[in-house]
């Protein structure tokens, strides 16, 4: 898959967000060792840009659809 953005958690730099444009949005606590899909259930899977909201990290931003057309284009609902 192809990496569009990632957002790091300013209080915790081994938590952060991997935004996908061939599928998901992925986040990490455990600085990369393991990953778990946290954008399943709702209906788009490229995602374009992640960014976590600065002054209240559980607050996560994402723009769904992929930024970077290639061979296939994965379109977003917003």
């Amino acid at each position: 898959g192809r990496i569009s953005d990632f957002a790091v958690n300013p209080n915790n730099s081994s938590e952060y967000y991997v935004a996908v444009a061939s599928g998901h949005l992925w986040k990490t606590v455990n600085n990369g060792t393991t990953f778990e899909p946290i954008f399943d259930n709702y209906g788009a899977y490229a995602m374009g840009r992640v960014t976590i909201d600065p002054s209240n990290t559980n607050i996560v931003w994402l723009g769904t659809g992929e930024k970077n057309h290639q061979r296939a284009l994965g379109y977003g609902n917003g």
